[in-house]
């Protein structure tokens, strides 16, 4: 998962993105509602209930083509990450639509409730990869995840990220009993590091693994635009026409 290059702050042309974000727990039923009157200037706030649990968790990546002939699949190149914590719904959408405007992603795999709808309204059904959290969806990013990192295709970059070293020191994984043999992982709730006594989430965690919805999709090799000068059979005729 070290890879070697560095993280960045900016877009570089040429390049392909994608955004991976995990959203934070909130009141998913009254999202839309709370959004809207936010707009209107009628809410205080709209910070989750919970700000303490976890953050909406961002994370960037360049996706590297240059595996596609050997393995099949592109390898996703980690260049940034942000996080929101305990912020308003209509803040951190905003903030997402300025960083899309930004980096103009090709995907953005997201939650399909909350800030994944407007998201989703916002920049198109072509864009916007959502994502429903089930146990059978879970246990498939758990096990799609641990594949492509043995097969090298998830990198860091350099120095590799102390919050996801974290996350994944205490993440804890079951299989559970049935022909279907679901994953169950992540980091348990009250889990609490011993060095600083703060909680550890695993939002970090969880937007790595959303690299598998990216495997789903087709992506090929750019080559090079070549022009070319068809044949005029009429220009090699004698006149005789």
């Amino acid at each position: 998962m070290r890879g070697c290059h560095s993280a960045r702050t900016e877009p570089e042309p040429g390049k392909t993105y994608a955004f991976l974000i995990d959203v934070a727990e909130q009141d998913e039923a009254n999202q839309g509602q709370a959004y809207e009157e936010e707009r209107l200037g009628k809410a205080q706030s709209l910070s989750r209930k919970n700000p303490g649990r976890d953050s909406t968790s961002l994370k960037i990546v360049e996706i590297d083509r240059s595996t596609l002939a050997l393995l099949g699949k592109p390898t996703y190149l980690v260049i940034h990450r942000q996080e929101w914590t305990g912020e308003k719904l209509v803040q951190v959408f905003g903030a997402l639509q300025a960083l899309v405007q930004t980096w103009k992603p090709s995907r953005i795999v997201i939650d399909a409730t909350g800030v994944g709808e407007l998201l989703d309204n916002a920049c198109g059904e072509k864009v916007v990869l959502p994502v429903k959290f089930t146990a059978k969806l879970k246990s498939e990013l758990g096990y799609g995840f641990i594949g492509m990192i043995e097969s090298g295709r998830y990198r860091e970059y350099a120095p590799f990220p102390d919050s996801l070293r974290v996350q994944m020191d205490w993440c804890r994984s079951e299989i559970v009993a049935g022909p279907a043999m679901l994953m169950r992982w992540g980091v348990p709730d009250g889990t609490r590091d011993p060095a600083s006594r703060e909680l550890v989430h695993d939002d970090d965690l969880v937007t790595s693994a959303l690299c598998v919805m990216l495997d789903g999709l087709e992506w090929f090799t750019r080559l090079p635009t070549v022009w070319t000068t068809p044949r005029d059979p009429l220009r090699e005729m004698d006149g005789s026409f």
